[in-house]
């Protein structure tokens, strides 16, 4: 009896050891499984957020290229803008100030003038006898007289307060800020001076100018206006023709209101 319990015994003891060893085995597989699906996961962890950083530095390298382009596209609109608005404002054919600028421009200064209580000039010139150069020499060395006359008048202006534009056609008009009637005289005459001492070269021919001048000032307390000063210049200009050209005449502003026959 001893010897069969004996046997009996060992074998249970046998088959436990048995299931303990498949149990630890089958414990030790799961283990290795869970290692395993626990490494694969970091793995795509890992993967996504390398995929994850590789989108944000490219998503980054987008918006920056995309912020220089649009910078790039705002400052060729901004440089367009000021092209286009420069252009409004400049004579096509001499490239200085136009008609538009010139009448924005006195109005501005006159406002300036009255509430500074200093004086300010106006000069209106032409050339003389144009339609005879048009004629005798074509209306390019005409075209080619008017940028060279604009630019010795701009050349000759002695501040950059002053303002030179094509007034029209073969008129010019140059604003003087802070400037009385003797000082508007003397460059009227050094302008006059100047153009008549310059011939001008075009296709091997000397072309001499001359040119004439209306002078006029506002002065502080006389409660002008842009019309009455263009009134008062184009008079005087008016009058430098009738004389004989070649010269400058000034015209009171406020006299001209009060007297339209003024000589």
């Amino acid at each position: 009896e001893m010897l069969m319990f004996s046997i009996a015994l060992a074998g249970r003891i046998n088959v436990e050891r048995a299931q303990r060893e498949q149990a630890q085995a089958e414990a030790l597989s799961l283990q290795r499984h869970i290692t395993q699906e626990r490494e694969t996961t970091i793995r795509l962890q890992q993967q996504l957020l390398d995929v994850e950083k590789q989108n944000k530095l490219e998503l980054a390298g987008m918006v920056e290229e995309r912020t220089r382009e649009l910078a790039k596209t705002m400052n060729d609109l901004q440089e367009a803008n000021q092209q286009l608005a420069k252009q409004s404002v400049t004579d096509s054919l001499t490239g200085i100030k136009n008609r538009r600028y010139f009448d924005e421009t006195l109005e501005r200064e006159l406002r300036r003038a009255e509430r500074e209580h200093k004086p300010l000039s106006l000069i209106l010139l032409d050339i003389d006898h144009f339609k005879r150069l048009n004629d005798n020499y074509g209306h390019q060395a005409g075209d080619q007289c008017l940028k060279l006359f604009a630019n010795q008048l701009k050349r000759l202006l002695p501040r950059a307060s002053d303002l030179v534009a094509r007034y029209g056609g073969e008129e010019f008009a140059v604003i003087l800020p802070d400037t009385d009637a003797e000082s508007a005289a003397l460059l009227a005459e050094k302008l006059r001076q100047a153009v008549e001492a310059e011939n001008i070269r075009y296709n091997n021919q000397t072309i001499s100018l001359t040119t004439s001048l209306g002078v006029t000032t506002y002065e502080t307390g006389t409660n002008p206006t842009a019309t009455r000063l263009l009134s008062a210049a184009d008079h005087a200009l008016y009058q430098a023709k009738e004389k004989g050209r070649n010269r400058w005449v000034a015209a009171n502003a406020t006299q001209f209101l009060n007297n339209s026959n003024i000589a």
